[in-house]
C-alpha cells in the first residue's frame, strides 16, 4: 500500500519539506482522535495518499493548495514509481517553486484531472476550492465534460453527481477545502465504480465482466490501490480495522482490506430494520418508525433471534438475547419488497445507563475516560479508542452538551460501544394521548422512551394528566420523548397579580413583563385565589388556550406576600425584614406600582440602594432561593439615567387594555417612535415653517420622556422651551463647519459629536436630518447635559430654501 511514498520521500529529500505531502511519515497521528472524519483520514493515511508532520500531527484544518490536492489525488490512483518518475515537465507555465509538484501536476493534467485555467497557468499555490476538488475526484475515477452523467453546466454538473455518489459524505459546508475534509472527499471517492467515457459522451461503468457471485465492479481501492475485498462478508467487529467497524456491527455486504489485512471500507448490501415482531403473528415484523410491516417465512420467524445467522447483544457476537421478541431490536436483512429473504443478523441493544446529562458527567470523558459510570476502551497509548463504539446523535464526544439524553451501551468487558445522544427539545401543548406510542404536542406525533423496552431506566413519561398542558420535552435519539417539564414555573413568565375571581368563572387578572395586562383563566388547584392577592408577585404558564396552568407565589410552603420591609443593599441582594438577606438573580423582573395603583415595568438597577425600607412583594426561586420578582412602590425606583428626548409628530388616542391613553408618533434619539403611553399627556403642538426665528422656537416641541421595557411611554417632560437645566438657543446662522459647529457670526456654537438633527419640513412634521448646516439655517439648539461638549439636539427650519 506504501509503494508510491519512496518516490514522494526521495523528492522530499531533494525538493525540501512539505507539511502535508512530503514530510517524514510518522507512526501515526496525534491530532484525528475522534474528529469527524478521523477513519477517512486515518485510511489514507495507511494508503500513503496522505501522510503527517515529523512531530506526529496532521493538521486538519490546514488549508489544501491545488498541488497538493494534485499530489493526493495521483496517490489515490496507486500510480508507480516508475511511472510517476516519467512525468518531469508540465506544460504549465507558473510551477516556479512547486517543482517537488510538477510529477503530479503533469500527471493529472495529462490525465485530464487538472486542465488549469486555460492560459497555461494551474495556480499550484492557491487553496483549491470545493467545486474544483469534486471535479478532481470525478474525473479520477474516470468522468468526463461530455458524460451523459452529468448533466448542465461547470460546477452545477460535477456537484450534482459528487453529492449522487456521495462524495460530499461527512465534508464541511465550506467554500475551500482543508486537509481533514479532502481526505474525506478521497475516502469517499475510493469504493465509487469506475467509469470509461467514449467521444459520444456513452459512460460505461467498469467491471469483470462476470455475473452473479463472481461480479466485481472496479474502484479505485481494487484497481490501482490492490486492496483485496470480500463480497460476502458480515462485520464482526473483532476484525483488524483501520475504520470503526462498530457502525457496521451485523450488516452484510464487501469488506475492503490492505495488504497487512486491515479493514479499510465496507459497503453494505443489506437492509437495517429496527422494529420487533407481531405479537400476534410471528411472521411479521414492524418497524418502529413509521409503523411499516414486513413478512418473513416461518422458518426465519421461528428462528429469530437465537439461531438467526448472527446475533449480537450490544455489539458482541453470539451473545444470547436479554429480551422478548416483542421488544426493539435490529434486524440486517435481504428483503425482496416487504418479504424479508434473509437475516443476516439480530442486534439486540440493552441500555446499560442513561441519563440527561450535566457537566459534571460530561467532564469524566475528559478525565476518567467514562461516562456515565460506563469506562472507554483505550487504544495502545491509553487514549479513548475511538474506533470502539458507535456514537449516534452527534459527530464527536465533544460535541455532546449539558441536558442532552445520553444512552449508554456495555459489552461484557464493561466498555461502551455505543452511545446514543438526543439533541433535540419540543415545546407545546399536549393536545390528546391515546398511549405511550401516541400522543401528540402540537400537531406532531410522539412516543414515550419507555416504549424502546430496552432497560431505560430514568425517562419521565408524559400521561394523559399532561393534556392541555404546554411542556418542553428532551427527545432521545431515536425522537423519543425521554423526559419532560411543564412550562409553567422558573423565571420564563413572572408577573404581578391585579385582581382575581373566584368561582366559576376563576378568573385573575394579571400585569406581565410585557407592561401589559391579561385577563386569564386558571385552575383553582393551580393558583389558589385566597392566598394569590393582589400585588403578589408570581411565575406563570399559559396554555394556548390562555388558561393558567401553573403558577408558584412561595418557598417552601412559606409566602412572601405584599407588605414585606424590604431593604436593596445592592443590584444583588435585598434584606427582607431586617431579619434575613436575599440573593438576586441576575435576571431578576421587577415592578413598580404608582400612587394611582397602575403597575409598570422597570429594573434591578433603577431600585434606590440603602434607603429606609419599602413594603413591597418578593418571588422566589424555590430551587435556590434567589429572589426572581420584585414590586416596589414607584418611589423607590429612580428614573432612567439615559435620558431620551423625542420629538412629535402625531398623538392619537389610542387603547391600552381598555384605557384611553396617548399613542406618540415621532423621533426619540434619532429613530422613529410609534408608542403607546400609560396616560394622556399631551396636547399637540404643530411646528411652524418659517425663517422668523421668534415664531419657529415658539412652536417647536422637544420633550424628555421616559419609556419601560415593554417599550411603553410610562412618563412626559413639560416642553423644553427655555433655560434651566438645559441651555436652549434660537438663532439663525450665517456660517456652518458641517456637524462640527454653528455660528452666527460673532458667535460659534459647538455641537456635540452624537448630535441628534431634526429638521422640519414644509409639511410641518420633524425628519431626521444627516446633513451639514448652511448660512440662513434657522435653528434651535438644545445642550441637554453638562458635559459642555456642545448642542445634543438641534432642531433645522431650512424655508428660506424654498
Amino acid at each position: 500500500m506504501r509503494k508510491v511514498l519512496s518516490f514522494v520521500l526521495v523528492l522530499s529529500l531533494v525538493l525540501g519539506s512539505f507539511s502535508m505531502a512530503f514530510a517524514a511519515t510518522p507512526a501515526g497521528l496525534s491530532d484525528i482522535g475522534g474528529i469527524a472524519n478521523e477513519e477517512a483520514i486515518q485510511v489514507n493515511f495507511d494508503l500513503g495518499i496522505v501522510t503527517g508532520n515529523p512531530d506526529g500531527t496532521f493538521q486538519p484544518t490546514k488549508a489544501v493548495n491545488r498541488a497538493e490536492f494534485a499530489a493526493m489525488i495521483t496517490r489515490a490512483l496507486g500510480v508507480p514509481d516508475s511511472a510517476l518518475a516519467g512525468y518531469t515537465s508540465t506544460s504549465f507555465k507558473d510551477t516556479t517553486g512547486y517543482g517537488w509538484a510538477v510529477p503530479y501536476l503533469a500527471f493529472c493534467n495529462s490525465k485530464g484531472i487538472m486542465l488549469g485555467d486555460g492560459n497555461g497557468n494551474v495556480m499550484p499555490g492557491r487553496t483549491i476550492n470545493t467545486n474544483e476538488a469534486v471535479t478532481m475526484v470525478l474525473r479520477a475515477v474516470g468522468y468526463t465534460n461530455n458524460s451523459s452523467e452529468l448533466v448542465g453546466t461547470w460546477p452545477s454538473n460535477y456537484v450534482t453527481k459528487a453529492q449522487d455518489l456521495g462524495i460530499y459524505d461527512d465534508v464541511a459546508t465550506a467554500t475551500n477545502v482543508d486537509k481533514a475534509n479532502a481526505a474525506q472527499m478521497i475516502y469517499n471517492a475510493l469504493t465509487v465504480q469506475k467509469v470509461a467515457v467514449n467521444s459520444d459522451g456513452d459512460t460505461e461503468f467498469l467491471d469483470n465482466g462476470k455475473t452473479g457471485a463472481d461480479y466485481v465492479a472496479f474502484n479505485l481501492l481494487n484497481t490501482g490501490l490492490n486492496c483485496d475485498a470480500d463480497d460476502d462478508a458480515i462485520v464482526e467487529g473483532t476484525e483488524e480495522s483501520l475504520i470503526n467497524l462498530m457502525k457496521y456491527i451485523g450488516q452484510h455486504g464487501t469488506v475492503y482490506t490492505n495488504d497487512d489485512d486491515e479493514v479499510v471500507a465496507f459497503i453494505s448490501d443489506s437492509t437495517e430494520l429496527i422494529g420487533s415482531i407481531d405479537a400476534d403473528d410471528a411472521t411479521v415484523f414492524t418497524t418502529t418508525v413509521g409503523d411499516v410491516d414486513y413478512t418473513t417465512t416461518a422458518g426465519i420467524a421461528a428462528s429469530y433471534p437465537a439461531q438467526a445467522a448472527g446475533q449480537f447483544v450490544n455489539g458482541e457476537l453470539n451473545k444470547p438475547a436479554s429480551t422478548a421478541t416483542t421488544d426493539e431490536v435490529v434486524l440486517n436483512v435481504k428483503l425482496s419488497g416487504k418479504k424479508i429473504v434473509e437475516i443476516y443478523s439480530v442486534l439486540d441493544w440493552q441500555v446499560t445507563n442513561d441519563d440527561q446529562v450535566d457537566a459534571a458527567a460530561l467532564k469524566d470523558i475528559t478525565d476518567d475516560e467514562s461516562l456515565l459510570g460506563s469506562d472507554f476502551a483505550l487504544d495502545d497509548d491509553d487514549n479513548i479508542d475511538y474506533n470502539s463504539f458507535i456514537l449516534k446523535g452527534v459527530t464527536s464526544l465533544d460535541k455532546i452538551a449539558a441536558d442532552d439524553i445520553v444512552y449508554v451501551y456495555e459489552n461484557s468487558d464493561n466498555d461502551i460501544t455505543k452511545i446514543e445522544v438526543g439533541t433535540a427539545t419540543v415545546t407545546g401543548t399536549v393536545e390528546s394521548f391515546k398511549s405511550n406510542t401516541k400522543f401528540f404536542i402540537g400537531t406532531t406525533q410522539y412516543k414515550n422512551a419507555e416504549v424502546m423496552a430496552n432497560n431505560v431506566q430514568n425517562f419521565d413519561s408524559i400521561t394523559a394528566n399532561e393534556v392541555g398542558d404546554e411542556v418542553t420535552a428532551a427527545l432521545d435519539a431515536n425522537g423519543y420523548v425521554y423526559n419532560f417539564e411543564a412550562t409553567d414555573g422558573g423565571n420564563k413568565n413572572i408577573a404581578v397579580v391585579e385582581k382575581y375571581a373566584a368561582g366559576i368563572d376563576d378568573q385573575v387578572k394579571i400585569f406581565t413583563t410585557e407592561g401589559t395586562s391579561k385577563i386569564a383563566t386558571y385552575d383553582d388547584a393551580k393558583l389558589v385565589s385566597t392566598t394569590a392577592t393582589s400585588g403578589t408577585v408570581i411565575a406563570y404558564s399559559l396554555n394556548s388556550s390562555g388558561k393558567i396552568t401553573d403558577a408558584r407565589y412561595d418557598v417552601n410552603g412559606t409566602l412572601v406576600v405584599s407588605g414585606t420591609a424590604m431593604i436593596f443593599k445592592s443590584n444583588t441582594v435585598v434584606n427582607v425584614n431586617a431579619t434575613r438577606d436575599y440573593a438576586i438573580a441576575g435576571d431578576v423582573t421587577v415592578f413598580t406600582q404608582d400612587t394611582d395603583g397602575d403597575y409598570h415595568v422597570s429594573s434591578i438597577d433603577k431600585i434606590e440602594k440603602n434607603e429606609a425600607a419599602v413594603n413591597g412583594s418578593l418571588l422566589l426561586n424555590a430551587d435556590d432561593n434567589k429572589v426572581v420578582g420584585i414590586l416596589v412602590p414607584s418611589s423607590a425606583a429612580k428614573a432612567s439615567s439615559d435620558n431620551i428626548f423625542a420629538v412629535v409628530n402625531e398623538v392619537q388616542t389610542a387603547n391600552l387594555d381598555g384605557d384611553k391613553v396617548d399613542r406618540i408618533i415621532g423621533y426619540a434619539d434619532a429613530a422613529s417612535i410609534d408608542k403607546k403611553a400609560d396616560g394622556q399627556y399631551l396636547t399637540y403642538n404643530e411646528p411652524t415653517y418659517t425663517t422668523n426665528v421668534a415664531a419657529f422656537a415658539a412652536d417647536v416641541d422637544l420633550y424628555e420622556i421616559e419609556m419601560d421595557a415593554a417599550g411603553v411611554i410610562t412618563s412626559v417632560s413639560a416642553r423644553i422651551v427655555t433655560a434651566g437645566d438645559y441651555t436652549v438657543t434660537a438663532t439663525a446662522l450665517t456660517g456652518a463647519d458641517g456637524r462640527n459647529s454653528v455660528s452666527t457670526g460673532a458667535v460659534i456654537y459647538a455641537l456635540a459629536s452624537n448630535v441628534k438633527v431634526y429638521e422640519v419640513n414644509s409639511d410641518k412634521d420633524y425628519k431626521v436630518y444627516t446633513g451639514s448646516f448652511k448660512a440662513k439655517d434657522v435653528v434651535v439648539l438644545y445642550e441637554l447635559d453638562d458635559d459642555f461638549d456642545g448642542a445634543d439636539v438641534v432642531i433645522l427650519n431650512r424655508a428660506d430654501r424654498d
